[in-house]
């Protein structure tokens, strides 16, 4: 954090940062000989009391999305498919045709182990709120402009395809 702001504490790459056993806490106190022996020693029991108050606890670490549409993945495939008429895909030649609907299998399948179909069906909806409202939301979304799926949905003016952008920075 410090590094972040530009900020410093002067030579912090000596400083020891290593975690310490109570007696060599005590020791590097009195090696150091700043504080009175009663405030570190109180220091020390406070800090251990206040750990010994800490419960255990498990972070949630799942997708937060909410949850536009009862079956978002029937709604999923079914935007896919309305983009990939409105963006002409389906006109294209055999050959470009394949690599489109390779490229959205394989896009479709990581949203779906990501748990992120119900993150793009919201991004759907703010982009298509936003045209109602003659907000224009730019050309693009960052790392997203590499999803195909993005652009056949609208969330994003960019081909990745025809621009040669990534999926997998996404």
């Amino acid at each position: 954090m410090m590094k972040a702001k530009g900020a410093t504490y002067g030579d912090e790459d000596s400083f020891d940062l290593t975690f310490k056993s109570y007696e060599e806490l005590v020791d590097k106190f009195e090696e150091q000989s700043a504080i009175p022996r009663h405030a570190y020693l109180e220091a020390i029991h406070n800090t251990n009391e206040m750990a010994d108050m800490v419960e255990e606890f498990t972070l949630d670490s799942s997708p937060k999305y909410p949850k536009l549409y009862e079956d978002s993945e029937k709604v999923f495939k079914e935007k896919i498919n309305e983009g990939i008429i409105a963006r002409g895909t389906n006109k294209l030649p055999s050959e470009h045709k394949k690599r489109y609907y390779e490229r959205v299998r394989e896009e479709f399948d990581t949203y779906k182990k990501l748990g992120t179909i119900d993150y793009m069906l919201l991004q759907k909806n703010i982009i298509d709120y936003c045209y109602t409202k003659e907000i224009y939301p730019g050309y693009g979304r960052g790392s997203v402009n590499g999803s195909l799926i993005a652009y056949l949905l609208k969330i994003t003016e960019m081909d990745s395809i025809k621009h040669k952008l990534n999926f997998s920075g996404f």
